[in-house]
């Protein structure tokens, strides 16, 4: 069970500084107040007061026409893609975007094919993106109907994309004809390492996903905001398979308010630990992290060949009181969130270092 302390209890009952993911971030005792303080109404029928305030401070921030509230940020990419394309459509994106590497079964449901290219420390070449828009012309292969970009980048290690880059890539999509959606799930963290407004982030950009769960804190839910009447067939979506049907949603929504409200400007605290955290990882024998990539609250560690398989090494990390997860790649991966606190980084340094002494 996650704590206030960022730990978990291991199968023995000893504790364990659990850096797999920003998604065990423990909500705020405010957030709990709020919850239990929330005005409520009939979510379905748009009358719950708590909701629509967040979907409009949602979308405000994002500088979109209108925002849907919905359980996750998956369950909001997924409904991104089955409004905006066609079955058969092709989905072109990073090959290590989170949809294709984790989210794989919102293309599989919606009867896309995907189409990747690859990356370097999170960027994709403009000249390889515009060549496979353009290849989808003719009928000499899938059309690309959606152009999915992501920022922080997940599998890139969180690094933050500028939002000339994303406009770049957002221009071209556009006069191929493809929709763009940005997986944003981590977006103001992005926002807070390049010192920019989310809504400038997403200038240019059709649909934004973002998580308020993860470093914001809250306990539930994720935004999907985009033009008025893409949010509209969202929502109907939404409904008819339930999204949309979460009772006393209000209750939840209240949280979502206070991690967009209180919750942004702290993800620097996650940052310069994540840091410090990175650079004491860099410096031990067998291990390695590219600090460029280290921009946000996330650290992807290089394991030396000698130290065994990278699995077996996080389990015996995670005996000693430190839990990683793996990553594609052969990666070690560290998440900081507000659960975790410098004393928490100090001890896993620590115990990292002690195990590979």
């Amino acid at each position: 069970m996650a704590t206030l302390a960022g730990t978990t209890r291991a199968a023995d009952g000893r504790t364990v500084i659990d850096l797999r993911s920003d998604v065990l971030s423990p909500a705020t005792p405010e957030m709990f107040e709020a919850m239990a303080r929330a005005e409520i109404g009939w979510t379905l029928r748009g009358e719950d007061p708590s909701v629509n305030r967040l979907e409009r401070l949602g979308s405000h921030l994002l500088g979109t026409e209108d925002a849907l509230f919905v359980p996750n940020a998956s369950s909001a990419n997924l409904l991104a893609l089955l409004v905006q394309l066609e079955r058969g459509s092709a989905v072109l994106m990073d090959r290590l975007a989170h949809i294709n590497v984790t989210e794989w079964y919102s293309l599989a449901l919606g009867g896309f094919i995907a189409r990747t290219v690859d990356s370097v420390q999170g960027r994709v070449d403009p000249d390889e993106i515009e060549a496979a828009l353009a290849e989808g012309a003719g009928g000499r292969a899938p059309r690309v109907g959606m152009l999915v970009l992501e920022n922080t980048h997940t599998f890139a290690g969180g690094v933050a994309i500028p939002r000339e880059e994303t406009r770049l890539l957002a221009d071209l999509a556009h006069e191929h004809g493809a929709a763009v959606h940005l997986d944003g799930a981590r977006l103001f963290d992005a926002s807070v390492a390049l010192g920019v407004p989310p809504a400038r982030l997403t200038a240019g950009i059709d649909t934004i996903t973002v998580s308020l769960n993860k470093g914001l804190c809250a306990p539930y839910g994720g935004l999907l905001a985009g033009p008025a009447p893409i949010v509209a067939r969202a929502r109907a979506l939404a409904n008819q398979v339930g999204f949309g049907r979460i009772h006393k949603a209000g209750h939840l929504a209240a949280a979502g308010i206070l991690a967009l409200e209180t919750m942004v400007d702290r993800l620097a605290d996650d940052h310069r630990r994540a840091r410090r955290l990175a650079e004491a990882l860099d410096g031990m024998p067998g291990l390695s992290v590219d600090l460029a990539t280290v921009q946000t609250n996330l650290v992807l560690v290089t394991p030396e060949a000698r130290l065994g398989d990278p699995e077996a090494l996080v389990t015996r990390l995670r005996g000693l009181g430190v839990a990683l997860m793996t990553t594609p790649g052969g990666y070690l991966r560290a998440v900081v969130h507000r659960g975790i606190d410098d004393a928490a980084i100090d001890a896993a340094i620590g115990i990292v270092g002690s195990a590979l002494a």
